[in-house]
């Protein structure tokens, strides 16, 4: 049972990420896809805005809260749905943010979806709740990143025709990975 979580743990990590594919832009960690999701925003001149329900629709793919949202970007709760609602618009970083999330976890699912068809694990592996996926990846508890996000990234693999993705058994320890 441990090769499971264990190539699991290696499939959603961004240090394996590196390791898929000779070419440049499949090596990029997520933390490399983010930075430059911002950069290319910021690069511009033009602001780019997205409407309250574009941006609702962003954070709701992405499988994250609007209160994880506005703890990571330094905000009351209510200030995110004051963006939702169109009341006050979006900053161009929480703008940036999201979207460079958006692109990051597109390219982590495409990662996922291609190791499993090359011989990856027989199963996917997702996660109950936050604890049991810091638990097994460790990048994701630095970061800050729920488990909701990852099976947002996950729902986008299975999109990709990967099944089946099943819940870690709860019989197994985490810690003797």
């Amino acid at each position: 049972m441990g090769r499971v979580g264990a190539r699991h743990h290696q499939a959603g990590s961004a240090a394996t990420l590196r390791t898929y594919d000779t070419d440049e832009r499949d090596r990029m960690s997520y933390d490399d896809d983010l930075d430059r999701a911002m950069e290319a925003h910021y690069s511009g001149g033009d602001e780019d805005t997205v409407t309250a329900a574009e941006f609702k629709i962003l954070r709701e793919r992405l499988g994250v809260s609007g209160r994880w949202l506005a703890d990571r970007v330094g905000v009351q709760d209510r200030q995110v749905r004051r963006w939702e609602s169109g009341v006050a618009p979006v900053p161009a970083d929480v703008v940036a943010l999201i979207e460079g999330m958006d692109v990051a976890a597109d390219k982590r699912a495409d990662d996922i979806a291609r190791e499993w068809r090359t011989g990856g694990p027989a199963r996917m592996v997702s996660y109950r709740n936050d604890d049991e996926y810091w638990a097994s990846d460790a990048d994701a508890m630095e970061r800050g990143e729920p488990a909701s996000y990852y099976r947002a990234i996950l729902g986008r693999v299975m999109a990709q025709g990967v099944t089946p993705i099943e819940y870690l058994p709860a019989e197994y320890d985490l810690d003797k990975t």
